[in-house]
C-alpha cells in the first residue's frame, strides 16, 4: 500500500480532506512512476478537470515532466523531476523514522 493510499485511509475515516491536490499528485507518481491522468483520476477524489489544470501547473514549475510513449505525441505518462523525487524519498524516509 502506498502513501496515497495510507493517506486516502485516514481522510475517510475522519472525514476531512488532509492533502492539497498538488500533493496527492505527488505521492501518486512516487508511488507509480510513469502514469497516465486517467489512472490518477481513477484513485483521487479530485475532478479530471482539477487535476488536468494541477498536472500543468507542476509541469510548468518542473516538477514534473511528461514523456511521450508509443510515439505518439497525444499519448503521455507524468513523472517526477529528479529532484522531486529526491525530496519525496527524504520525506518517506523522514515518516518511517518517526514511527
Amino acid at each position: 500500500m502506498g502513501q496515497l493510499e495510507r493517506i486516502r485511509i485516514m481522510e475517510d475515516d475522519l472525514r476531512i480532506r488532509l492533502m492539497t491536490c498538488e500533493a496527492e499528485i505527488l505521492l501518486f507518481l512516487k508511488d507509480n512512476e510513469g502514469r497516465k491522468i486517467r489512472d490518477l483520476c481513477d484513485a483521487s477524489k479530485y475532478s479530471h478537470v482539477t487535476i488536468h489544470d494541477y498536472i500543468r501547473k507542476l509541469t510548468a514549475a518542473g516538477i514534473i515532466v511528461k514523456d511521450s510513449f508509443d510515439g505518439d505525441g497525444r499519448r503521455v505518462r507524468y513523472r517526477l523531476v529528479e529532484k522531486a523525487d529526491k525530496v519525496l524519498d527524504d520525506l518517506y524516509g523522514d515518516i518511517e523514522n518517526v514511527r
